[in-house]
């Protein structure tokens, strides 16, 4: 176990930008197609209580592996591709994409720096949707061989990847909840509470951000119009929770959004 402390500077600074020092643990693996080893380090919330540090219950820095630029309007894989990594976002940010037929196409999610992509190809082997970026983005790949090797050897390990998958499953059971029974305004103030919480997670303002995805990909993740979304925007608005102007949201009221 070492002592990383995160205002100091190193590995683990730029992907978890928080003025605290941290439990952080590190174990060296090998890929069974690896040609050199590589540190795995993640935080041991056994010894750091989570409400103190206010961060995602598993994340994961991968030293050693090469980190990918993926510029603005690329992607990072396609929906089918084989899955041999997943992905760190170390900066920047993404939208998940899913085709329905021919043209028709649904955003499922957005992630921010800190957060994995990928998950989904554990399934069956193979991803579950395109990975774009909404902006000049940088992510660091993870070897699912790699992984499975550093679970095998650790329990706390596969504990992470246990709280990653099931972190997976509550953000589709909140989708379905926010689609199939929130009117218009309700869904509007949840992304935006929800986009505040992860980025306060990872150290950055709560209430004063820039969301970097364009208002057809908010409405196709919430389902609405472009039409109605900006009159939800309005509501909010009108009532002093928050204001917008193109990408930038200033929340004025963050305790009454979050109790609508």
């Amino acid at each position: 176990m070492v002592r990383v402390d995160v205002s100091a500077g190193g590995q683990i600074e730029r992907a978890i930008p928080r003025p605290v020092s941290v439990q952080v643990d590190q174990m060296t693996v090998r890929g069974d197609d690896s040609k050199k080893q590589a540190s795995i380090y993640f935080i041991d919330f056994a010894s750091v209580p989570m409400e103190y540090l206010g961060l995602e219950p598993a994340h994961f820095e991968f030293a050693g592996s090469r980190v990918q630029v993926v510029h603005r309007g690329g992607t990072l894989y396609r929906a089918r591709e084989d899955c041999r990594n997943f992905f760190v976002v170390r900066t920047g940010s993404f939208k998940s994409v899913v085709l329905h037929g021919q043209r028709l196409t649904q955003v499922t999610g957005f992630r921010i720096a800190g957060e994995v992509l990928g998950l989904g190809g554990l399934s069956d082997g193979r991803y579950d949707s395109d990975a774009i970026a909404l902006e000049d983005s940088t992510v660091c790949a993870i070897p699912l061989d790699a992984l499975e090797n550093a679970c095998h050897a650790r329990v706390i390990m596969l504990r992470h990847v246990h709280r990653l998958l099931s972190g997976e499953i509550a953000r589709n059971a909140n989708l379905m909840l926010l689609l199939g029974t929130m009117n218009t305004e309700k869904r509007v103030a949840t992304f935006l509470v929800d986009f505040s919480t992860r980025l306060q997670c990872r150290g950055y303002s709560a209430t004063e951000f820039r969301l970097r995805m364009t208002r057809a990909d908010i409405c196709s993740f919430l389902g609405i119009t472009r039409r109605t979304l900006q009159r939800a925007f309005s509501q909010l608005s009108e009532k002093r929770l928050v204001v917008v102007h193109g990408e930038d949201v200033h929340i004025l009221n963050r305790v009454a959004l979050a109790s609508l």
